[in-house]
């Protein structure tokens, strides 16, 4: 949405003005936009005249909310500038990302990123076929620019704008 945008656009700034308003610095890290689904009552079957009803439901995070909780999933970011403002999730996997211009140019400047080469995601090296890292979907949104093997740009995710930066998985149905 035209807010989900507007606020990325506005928390980059943030981040840069933390980090002390420089550009290559600032590019080690990403605004995180997390994805959500509704968990729908058991007696409601999902169709495309119920899919409205979500007065009853909660949003459920797959990827950041389990029972228990696994210890740190969500967790402040480990950079002092940032902590007080931003959280990261362990398991960076988000819905989309977005990107300015001067982010990716420093991305595409960064040594061993890579992150504008079009590629799949890295297979097994004896079954190249069989991905080591998740889908192509989950390599693609998210572990080409957070993996620690790969741009490692560090997920931020701002505490005060979060419910702004969340976007619904298309048919809720996590797969």
């Amino acid at each position: 949405t035209p807010k989900t945008v507007m606020t990325y656009i506005y928390e980059t700034s943030r981040v840069q003005q933390l980090v002390g308003g420089d550009l290559k610095r600032a590019s080690e890290f990403n605004v995180g936009i997390v994805r959500y689904e509704y968990n729908f009552p058991p007696d409601v079957v999902i169709t495309d005249k119920t899919r409205h009803a979500s007065l009853n439901t909660t949003r459920v995070y797959w990827e950041h909310s389990w029972h228990p909780p696994i210890p740190k999933s969500v967790d402040f970011v480990p950079q002092p500038e940032l902590s007080q403002h931003y959280v990261h999730m362990q398991n960076h996997h988000q819905g989309m990302f977005i990107a300015t211009r001067d982010l990716l140019k420093a991305w595409r400047d960064k040594p061993g990123c890579n992150f504008d080469e079009i590629r799949q995601r890295p297979g097994m090296k004896d079954r190249p076929s069989q991905p080591t890292e998740g889908t192509q979907r989950v390599w693609m949104s998210s572990q080409m620019l957070h993996g620690g093997r790969h741009c490692n740009v560090q997920q931020v995710i701002p505490v005060d704008n979060f419910g702004q930066l969340n976007v619904l998985h298309l048919p809720n149905k996590n797969y």
